[in-house]
C-alpha cells in the first residue's frame, strides 16, 4: 500500500513540476536559499515539493513540527521555511515562536501556510514569528510570488551580512599581513590576562622588529617591502602554537601573545620564532632578501600588570636585543616595581644595564643546548651569544 502510494506521488510530482514550469517558465535569478518544507498532509507536501524543484531550490522536508525542529537544530540548516500551522507535536506557530527565540548566524524568513485565513488568525501568525501568512487554498502564482518575495529579502540579508563582515575584518585585520590589528591585539591580550588571573597561569608576551627593515624599501622598493612583511607573518604563524595570537603593531614592528607559557616556553617559543624568520631569505621575484629579527620577551604573572604596561616592558627587551647587535631575543628579568616605579621613559630603564652585562647573560645560541640555567638572577637572559650570532649578510632594518 505504501509502496502504491509512493509510485502514485511520484507520477503525480512529475505532473506538477510541469506545470509549475507552465505556471512561471522563467526560474528566479540568482542563487536560491535552501528550504525546509514542513507539512504533514503527504498529498500537499509532495505538491509542493514538485513546484519548488520545479523553480530551482533545494528542498529539506518533514513530517511534522518536531522533525522540523531538529532539522532547524542542525549546522548549516535552511533559511526558507515553509511551515503548515496545524502539525501534530509541535504546530507551526510554536515553530515559529522557538526559531525567533534561538540566536542563529543569519535570519529565517517564515511562510506559514494553513486554510485559517480570519484576521486573528493572521495576527497571530504574524506575533509569532511568521514573515508572510498563505491561506488554503493557494495557487502556484500565489506561492511564487512570495517566494520571490522571501528570496530578495534573503539575498539582501546575505549582502548585509558579508558586508558587515568585511568591516568587521577591516576594523580587526590588518590589511597588508593578515594577522591581528594593534586594536583588536590588544583586545585579545586583556582578554587573555582576564582569563589568566582567573586560572593563575603565566602569560608570555614577545614584541619584534625586523632588522634594517628600512634599508629593504631603500635598497628594493617599497613593494619588496610588503612583501617581506606580508612573508615574515606567514612565517611567524606556522612557528607558533595553535593558541597563541599574532597581531602587528605597526610597520615592521609585531607582537605575540603566548598563553598558559612557561619562563623556558616562553624562551624555546622566541628562538623558535626568530630560527622561521632568519633561516631562509625571502624570494621577491629572482632577488633573495635576507632578513633577521630582534625580540623583546617578557613573562607576565597573574593579575600583576597591565596589557599596556606588559608590552612596555618587552619594549625594554628589544631595545637590549638592537642595541646588543640585533638578530637575538632579549628576555626581561628585572622585577615589575623596579621598572615600572621610575617616571621616565622606558628607554631610561635600559640604560642601568651595561651592555656588556646583558651579553654576559647567555642562556643559548642557535644549534646548541643551554649554557645556563634559564633560572639566572641577572636582569635579562638573551639568546644567542654575540659571538655566535648569524654572521650571515642581512638586508633589513
Amino acid at each position: 500500500m505504501r509502496r502504491d502510494k509512493y509510485k502514485s506521488c511520484r507520477s503525480s510530482k512529475s505532473t506538477l513540476k510541469a506545470l509549475a514550469r507552465f505556471a512561471n517558465p522563467v526560474p528566479p535569478s540568482g542563487e536560491r536559499p535552501r528550504v525546509l518544507l514542513a507539512e504533514d498532509d503527504e498529498a500537499v507536501r509532495c505538491m509542493l515539493l514538485a513546484w519548488l524543484e520545479a523553480w530551482g531550490y533545494s528542498v529539506v522536508t518533514a513530517e511534522n513540527g518536531e522533525i522540523a525542529w531538529k532539522i532547524l537544530m542542525q549546522e548549516e540548516s535552511p533559511e526558507l521555511l515553509i511551515v503548515d500551522w496545524m502539525m501534530p507535536g509541535i504546530d507551526g506557530v510554536e515553530l515559529c515562536r522557538r526559531v525567533r527565540q534561538v540566536e542563529s548566524k543569519s535570519y529565517r524568513y517564515i511562510l506559514l501556510i494553513t486554510g485559517r485565513n480570519n484576521k486573528e488568525d493572521v495576527a497571530c501568525a504574524l506575533e509569532s514569528g511568521a514573515d508572510d501568512y498563505l491561506a488554503k487554498p493557494f495557487d502556484v502564482v500565489d506561492l511564487r510570488s512570495r517566494l520571490t518575495v522571501a528570496t530578495r529579502i534573503l539575498s539582501v540579508q546575505d549582502d548585509l551580512i558579508k558586508a558587515r563582515d568585511r568591516l568587521r575584518d577591516q576594523a580587526t585585520v590588518d590589511g597588508l599581513t593578515g594577522v591581528w590589528n594593534r586594536a583588536a591585539f590588544l583586545d585579545l591580550f586583556r582578554g587573555e590576562l582576564d582569563r589568566a588571573a582567573r586560572t593563575r597561569t603565566m602569560t608570555g608576551l614577545l614584541m619584534l622588529d625586523l632588522d634594517h627593515f628600512k634599508k629593504v624599501n631603500d635598497t628594493y622598493g617599497h613593494a619588496a617591502g610588503d612583501a617581506v612583511l606580508k612573508e615574515t607573518a606567514t612565517r611567524l604563524r606556522g612557528a607558533l602554537r595553535s593558541y597563541d595570537f599574532l597581531g602587528r603593531y605597526g610597520g615592521e614592528e609585531f607582537f605575540i601573545a603566548l598563553p598558559n607559557a612557561s619562563r623556558s616556553q616562553l624562551c624555546e617559543i622566541a628562538e623558535r620564532v626568530r630560527h622561521s624568520v632568519v633561516t631562509e631569505p625571502v624570494l621577491y621575484g629572482n632577488i633573495e632578501i635576507a632578513i633577521s629579527l630582534s625580540i623583546g620577551a617578557v613573562e607576565v604573572m597573574p593579575s600583576e600588570r597591565s596589557a599596556l604596561e606588559a608590552i612596555a616592558i618587552a619594549d625594554v627587551g628589544l631595545y637590549h636585543a638592537k642595541n646588543a647587535g640585533r638578530n637575538c631575543t632579549v628576555c626581561c628579568q628585572r622585577s615589575w616595581q623596579e621598572l615600572l616605579q621610575s617616571k621616565d621613559s622606558n628607554l631610561a630603564f635600559c640604560q642601568e644595564c651595561e651592555l656588556e652585562q646583558v651579553k654576559q647573560c647567555i642562556v643559548s645560541v642557535p644549534g646548541h643546548s643551554p649554557k645556563r640555567s634559564i633560572e639566572v638572577s641577572e636582569p635579562w637572559i638573551m639568546y644567542p651569544s654575540m659571538g655566535e650570532v648569524d654572521s650571515r649578510k642581512v638586508i633589513g632594518a
